[in-house]
């Protein structure tokens, strides 16, 4: 005997593998912008050096201070995020400074204390930290 509402059933559980995938995209793309939007620009050079790359971390630097690179880099996120190793990266020797601090040019009114005044103190951390907390809930 055949069971009645079997297909509703079956296409309810195959959508959802592809929802969570869709939520979890959205996720990154939302989060990634966000380190975008917030990395400090002084000569544009830190907002422009995030690459995404699957499977390895990019080990890619460019000169460019146009300020939309980083953002198209975002069109490399894979059909398919579950699963996959996806790296985001930013390859610039100063980065960690700017994410913990310690980045100082004294003499300029570019920084307080030893510390950048547009370091927005641990940015990449907060915001992997919301993604993380966010995709736990999905």
């Amino acid at each position: 005997m055949a069971l009645i509402g079997l297909g509703n059933v079956k296409r309810a559980l195959n959508s959802i593998p592809v929802q969570a995938n869709k939520d979890v995209k959205d996720i990154y793309i939302v989060g990634l912008k966000e380190i975008i939007k917030e990395t400090p620009v002084d000569n544009g050079r830190a907002i422009n050096n995030w690459f995404l790359s699957v499977g390895a971390p990019s080990s890619e630097i460019t000169t460019s201070t146009n300020g939309v690179g980083s953002f198209a880099e975002l069109g490399k996120l894979p059909p398919s995020v579950i699963g996959r190793e996806i790296y985001f990266t930013n390859n610039l020797p100063y980065i960690n400074m700017l994410e913990y601090g310690g980045y100082s040019q004294p003499g300029t009114d570019k920084t307080s204390g030893g510390y950048s005044i547009k370091a927005a103190k641990g940015w990449v951390r907060k915001a992997v930290g919301r993604m993380a907390n966010k995709v736990s809930k999905i």
